[in-house]
């Protein structure tokens, strides 16, 4: 049964995004290291592919934590045993699944949604399950509506569908859910299509969040994993190889217990030898959440915020209860904890490890989730390899894998079928990109698909249909971005056969095709063409970034002041933003002062506006002044910073309250993060 249907919850929802373009790294691959004695072949594809980036998607930096209750959308198929709630509005992310027999929450189910800056646009918040598509650091879409529809087979089962295209890359994806009527476990059956000439760099990983208590228990397939040490190596990610369950940055310490961890930890097992990989979370009753899957998803992990103040705080803050005010509650370092840890499934050795696909390819597999209950004395043995032994075993009695690579193969073939009834839309990017694909003679994208234009996209169809780009006003801001080589062409013509001079937006989006691309002189030349035509605040603070690239400081801030007296600098608050965060990194605090009280009181606040000007004040002095920007409740903190911490610094030599302090520092000195980006 798949129906839609609603649940409260209390939301903070999301309030718009930042229309700033934000530039890929120059380094497309990311610097790892890896410690002394790791076998060679865990260094294939490290770092491949890793390097920042996110155009044509930009930043979901809009949201608080004033969370109101909400009618949040959800679609949940259910059967006699198993019932699974998804919200399409939130990435798809599996928020519940329940156990209807033992009447048992399989997965760490959040009490609120509440974004925190922690994913590769942004906005990110905890529990359920993530389907981590795209590039590294999360999901493009884990905070945006995506694409669900029911699907009927010719054999009459019903399944669920969840689908998008994938801008940044040019690639489509769709999960197939099935749940067959007498099944107590969820199949999903995840599929990339590569249907273009080029290879694709693929990232992909199941996050499945599930509470932690001091009992609970990691296990898997494979009894060696690779391990990110809590110390970078020169500034860089450094793994580390290691057999289960000690490691020798905790040699003393019982590492398939997440709750014994004393800093952010994540390690990753190696499951290629194994047809059928598997991992398994279990609690003090030997129960608790496992999945299994065909062994193209080959490697898990386990992700824990660690057993430090950092890490409980990073808990207790996404769990909504964690103020971060100079006015929180009494006793909220003590009731602090971390809620949950989470065990991955994924493609690749590490999710800093890139992996190629071929050109006109398809990867797909089926992995299955549900409830493994084990004997509780086994699951506690202090000998992990009995204990793990033990779990095995479970895991073979509840799957029959001959009867798990059989539905592979039938949701397979199912993979094709298309869609019976919409469900969410998917979004209007899909139907350009399939309009554009059928003007250009292209090859079509996949049937199983489905997607209906609005008015968001209508500059960009104008130029596919019609050859021309219209002027769009300073005040309304850039507008949507394109990146593709294919559009990059479009408007590379329309520029060139223009007889009058086309509008500054024409040259403003070229220019960041192209930076995007790494020509940075051509970038810069058509953001001086963009600003012969209509100077404005846009086009000044991406060549301010473009002078940042070069390490011209000067430059940069001279272009955020041009940007201030620009067309459109009142439009938006992020170019404001990005000018009193670089005067205060230059330690300009008297001009960051005076920028912020300029600028009009709504823009007040502003996180980012506001820590600038704290950071300025403190470092002046101005303590009554910095001591004010600590009594807020900030919700747009970045994973792996302080700055709250920071500002605290600049005045007293004494530790941070814990209200202020994200820092991952366990009581030994390591830190660590969950995903570098």
């Amino acid at each position: 049964m798949i129906y839609i249907s609603t649940e409260k919850i209390s939301a903070a929802l999301l309030q718009g995004e930042n229309p700033l373009p934000h530039f890929r790294s120059r380094e497309h691959d990311m610097r790892v290291e890896f410690c002394k004695g790791t076998p060679p072949f865990c260094l294939s594809g490290a770092g491949f592919s890793c390097g920042y980036r996110i155009l044509p998607y930009t930043v979901q930096d809009r949201y608080d934590r004033n969370r109101k209750e909400c009618d949040i959308r959800t679609i949940v198929m259910e059967n006699d045993f198993i019932k699974a709630e998804f919200l399409p509005d939130w990435g798809g992310r599996l928020w519940s699944l329940v156990d209807k027999t033992e009447g048992r929450e399989l997965l760490y189910k959040n009490g609120v949604l509440q974004p925190a800056n922690l994913a590769i646009r942004n906005a990110w918040f905890s529990g359920g399950i993530e389907w981590n598509v795209g590039q590294y650091g999360h999901a493009f879409t884990t905070c945006s509506t995506v694409g669900f529809a029911s699907v009927r087979a010719s054999d009459g089962e019903e399944f669920l569908r969840m689908y998008s295209y994938e801008r940044c890359k040019d690639f489509f994806w769709q999960i197939d859910f099935h749940l067959p009527e007498s099944s107590r476990f969820l199949y999903a059956h995840p599929v990339i299509f590569n249907i273009n000439d080029e290879p694709l760099s693929v990232y992909y990983w199941t996050n499945i969040a599930v509470p932690q208590t001091d009992s609970s228990r990691v296990f898997a397939s494979s009894r060696h994993a690779l391990y990110k040490t809590p110390d970078n190596q020169n500034g860089r990610p450094t793994f580390g190889y290691g057999r289960m369950p000690f490691f020798p940055i905790a040699p003393d310490i019982d590492l398939s217990y997440p709750a014994r961890i004393p800093f952010s930890s994540e390690y990753f097992f190696n499951c290629t030898d194994e047809s059928h990989p598997w991992e398994a979370a279990l609690e003090k009753d030997g129960a608790g959440l496992f999945d299994v899957s065909t062994g193209e998803l080959s490697y898990r992990k386990m992700f824990c915020w660690g057993n430090c103040r950092g890490g409980r705080h990073w808990g207790s803050f996404l769990a909504g209860e964690a103020e971060t005010s100079l006015g929180a509650r009494e006793g909220e370092e003590e009731n602090a904890d971390c809620r949950y840890f989470e065990i991955q499934a994924g493609l690749s050795q590490t999710q800093l490890h890139g992996i190629s696909m071929p050109p006109r390819d398809r990867w797909e597999w089926t992995q299955v989730f549900g409830l493994l209950c084990v004997s509780a004395s086994d699951a506690a043995s202090n000998d992990w390899n009995l204990a793990a032994r033990a779990v095995e075993l479970s895991v073979r009695d509840s799957i029959d894998t001959s009867k798990l690579d059989l539905l592979d193969a039938s949701y397979a073939a199912k993979a094709d079928l298309p869609i019976s009834k919409p469900l969410s839309d998917a979004g209007e990017w899909g139907a350009l990109e399939k309009e554009r694909r059928m003007m250009r003679g292209e090859s079509d994208i996949p049937p199983s698909a489905a997607f209906c234009f609005s008015d968001e996209q209508n500059p960009w169809r104008l130029l596919l249909t019609k050859g021309i780009f219209p002027y769009r006003s300073p005040e309304d801001g850039p507008g949507q971005f394109m990146t593709g080589k294919k559009w990059q062409r479009l408007l590379e013509a329309y520029i060139a056969a223009s007889k009058e001079m086309p509008p500054w937006n024409a040259f403003y989006h070229l220019g960041v095709m192209k930076m995007e691309k790494g020509d940075e002189e051509g970038a810069a030349s058509c953001w001086l063409d963009a600003e012969k035509t209509c100077s404005t605040a846009w086009t000044q603070r991406n060549l301010a970034q473009l002078a940042l690239f070069k390490n011209d400081i000067a430059g940069a801030l001279s272009h955020y002041e041009c940007a201030v007296q620009a067309a459109g600098f009142y439009a938006d608050v992020s170019v404001a933003e990005e000018y009193a965060a670089l005067l205060v990194q230059t330690e300009r605090y008297e001009k960051a002062i005076e920028l912020y009280s300029s600028l009009p009181g709504a823009w007040k606040n502003s996180d980012s506006l506001v820590i600038a000007y704290g950071r300025a004040c403190a470092s002046l002095g101005k303590k009554d002044e910095a001591y004010k920007t600590l009594s807020r409740n900030f919700a747009n903190i970045r994973e792996s910073e302080s700055p709250l911490a920071d500002i605290w610094s600049r005045m007293h030599a004494s530790p941070p309250p814990f209200c202020l302090d994200f820092s991952m520092k366990s009581s030994g000195g390591s830190s660590g993060r969950k995903e570098s980006l």
